[in-house]
């Protein structure tokens, strides 16, 4: 009986996940398609970058050249501390860098989604309250489209 119980418990988990990754993708779904967007143009290096935020909009993030291809960086503060899926519009390297240097590491990565065709980037990661520099690139695309949501809301 009690493998049942167990059985139940970690199906009705299961279940709940899903149901706020799919949340979570309908949202990012919805602003990857219709915005509201603002435009920012990436630096090639440092952390002097522009800010996205977690405000509800999309992104639609130029690339400079950078060694390799196209780039860049541009900053995010984090008001909070907790998980966030990062929303891409095609499959760029993404990688997160905290003040201090130091590589955040990506949680989980999934390169589609079945709430809608724009994600082609789906990341979730942790941040702590503070700054954090957004590193993309290099690619051969000139933009990406890119969305910035709470994990599990």
């Amino acid at each position: 009986m009690q493998s049942l119980q167990k059985l139940c418990l970690a199906l009705s988990f299961s279940a709940l996940l899903t149901a706020c990754i799919n949340h979570e993708d309908k949202e990012g779904c919805l602003l990857l398609q219709r915005g509201p967007a603002s435009i920012v143009t990436a630096v090639a290096a440092g952390d002097d970058g522009p800010f996205v935020a977690y405000n509800g909009r999309r992104y639609d993030i130029r690339f400079v050249a950078i060694s390799g291809g196209n780039g860049g960086r541009v900053r995010f503060r984090s008001e909070e501390r907790g998980d966030f899926v990062l929303y891409l519009n095609k499959d760029i390297p993404l990688q997160i860098l905290s003040t201090s240097g130091a590589t955040v590491d990506i949680k989980a990565t999934t390169t589609s989604s079945t709430e809608c065709t724009e994600i082609h980037a789906r990341h979730v990661a942790p941040f702590e309250v503070g700054s954090y520099t957004l590193s993309f690139g290099p690619t051969t695309d000139t933009s990406v489209g890119f969305v910035i949501e709470e994990a599990g809301l």
